[in-house]
């Protein structure tokens, strides 16, 4: 074995263990859940989530009772009515609050009494709302009174939730607060909810979506022209926003007076998922978005850079597409730090990029929104899919490597050589003459565009111990891949425990 290979396999071992930055998803800075972000989105799109006034979402903390209650209003299409409502004082403790006209056209008999008051007679507007109070807005709103719970509150309320569908992965005790994500989820768990005649919720409210039909691929909003790009057409938009964390999902396109007004994914259908759909993993371990991206399939295979793996493998940051034909799940975490050259059509919707010295990368749906914050002239760091094509951008963090051969530079992209690099002659020529042979970092400076970094990497030598994971007195990251002869394999390939240190 020679001195060089091993030192190769500890360059490998640090570049895959590099922990990427939190990355967001969706319109808001703070959310980076997947499911979060999806379920936001959702109401972002009908205008029922706004963000606060410094843009972000906060889905860790408290709703008020005041902010749920607007937001049941403008569910409901009223939201224009909440300024007739604003003089009366049907409460005493909303005088002068921004939400009094939303809370007591819930109150009122027009708005269908989802709210009753405290006790007192006052509302509460700033505390938070609680799993039961919440429950009950919105299980009135499919249509249930009290008469129908067997007068137990918040108890019978939160059972006929259940038995809708509403509470689905939500866990909270009636007194217990909510979180801004957990609301969110609540919501559009209750777009599709029925009730005891069948009708759904988007039904009751006027909006049409037949849930008992096929699914349909939402593969872009265009914001320039108002429409939704789906597999089944191109709806216009009531109101045209991005919607990135939804493109690429399978579902329905929900519609009020003709006019698209949100896509609700579909997270329990069987059958394949969208091919060049992707999510970014949320946090270590994580699975959230999962669902939506296999299209509801389970059992599947995780494989991570090309080597078999198990969900502890994933990694925050690390990008996941899925392979319907043999149900698996593809994980990658090549991040490549480069200078935006140029794009096609054009930086708020580019479906191609074009970075390193004229390669060029496809673009993904739902990286469109990412990527739409940088413009060319920028640096930027490229997350890609395990074959090679932009899944979101970030500000930093590339770890990319690429394989030097007489032939070219070979972009080593999820645990394969995927892309060949469009080096310039003389930097092909550096290349070839200074490592060739050789596994290198590849980067590229916004200070001089048209000079790619091939960094030669030195490593450690030693004894390769396959069943301790070291090399030397080094530790080897989880998935670790070995490149000999051209190719990647793992260490378990080598069909052996123990490779001695080249003397």
């Amino acid at each position: 074995m020679k001195k060089k290979f091993i030192s190769i396999v500890l360059c490998l071992a640090l570049s895959l263990s590099l922990a990427p930055s939190a990355l967001a998803l969706g319109a808001f800075a703070d959310v980076t859940d997947a499911e979060t972000a999806q379920n936001v989105e959702v109401l972002r799109l009908m205008g029922v989530i706004e963000g606060d006034d410094n843009g972000a979402f906060r889905p860790g903390s408290s709703l008020t009772r005041a902010e749920f209650c607007k937001m049941a209003v403008v569910l409901m299409g009223n939201g224009g009515a909440a300024l007739r409502y604003s003089r009366s004082m049907r409460f005493p403790d909303l005088r002068r609050h921004w939400a009094v006209g939303y809370v007591n056209f819930a109150a009122s008999e027009e708005g269908g009494r989802l709210i009753h008051g405290l006790p007192d007679g006052t509302f509460a507007p700033d505390r938070a709302i609680t799993f039961g109070e919440a429950v009950t807005i919105l299980t009135r709103l499919l249509g249930y009174q009290d008469k129908d719970t067997g007068g137990v509150w918040p108890d019978g309320y939160i059972a006929l939730a259940g038995e809708a569908g509403m509470t689905k992965g939500v866990a909270a005790s009636g007194n217990a607060s909510i979180t801004r994500a957990q609301a969110a989820k609540l919501f559009v768990n209750a777009l599709s909810s029925k009730n005891s005649k069948g009708v759904t919720l988007l039904a009751r409210l006027g909006y049409t979506a037949d849930l008992t039909k096929d699914t349909v691929t939402l593969w872009s909003i265009n914001t320039a022209k108002g429409v939704m790009h789906t597999s089944d057409g191109d709806p216009d938009m009531e109101n045209p926003l991005d919607g990135s964390a939804l493109i690429g999902l399978k579902g329905w396109v929900v519609k009020k007076d003709n006019k698209a007004v949100t896509f609700l994914p579909a997270t329990s259908t069987s059958g394949s998922a969208v091919s060049d759909a992707a999510i970014i993993v949320s946090a270590n371990g994580s699975t959230a978005g999962f669902d939506a991206l296999t299209g509801g399939a389970t059992n599947y295979t995780i494989y991570k850079n090309g080597v078999r793996a198990t969900v502890s493998a994933l990694k925050k940051g690390d990008v996941v597409t899925y392979n319907a034909a043999n149900n698996t799940v593809q994980a990658c975490d090549t991040r490549v730090a480069a200078y935006y050259e140029n794009c096609e059509p054009s930086p708020t919707a580019p479906t191609k990029i074009t970075v390193l010295g004229g390669t060029e990368f496809p673009v993904l749906p739902s990286a469109q929104q990412s990527l739409s914050q940088y413009k060319p002239g920028k640096t930027l760091t490229l997350l890609l899919t395990a074959d090679g094509r932009v899944a979101g951008a970030a500000e930093n963090g590339g770890n990319a490597f690429a394989y030097v051969t007489d032939k070219g530079v070979f972009l080593i992209c999820g645990g394969s050589i995927e892309k060949k690099l469009e080096l310039k002659a003389s930097d092909a020529a550096v290349a070839t003459s200074k490592v060739l042979g050789e596994v290198v970092r590849v980067s590229q400076s916004g200070k001089n565009a048209s000079q790619i970094y091939l960094s030669k990497q030195s490593g450690s030598t030693g004894v390769l111990d396959l069943t301790a994971k070291t090399l030397g007195t080094r530790k080897l990251a989880d998935g670790v891949l070995v490149f000999s002869d051209g190719k990647l394999t793992s260490l378990a390939a080598l069909g052996t425990s123990r490779v001695e240190a080249a003397r």
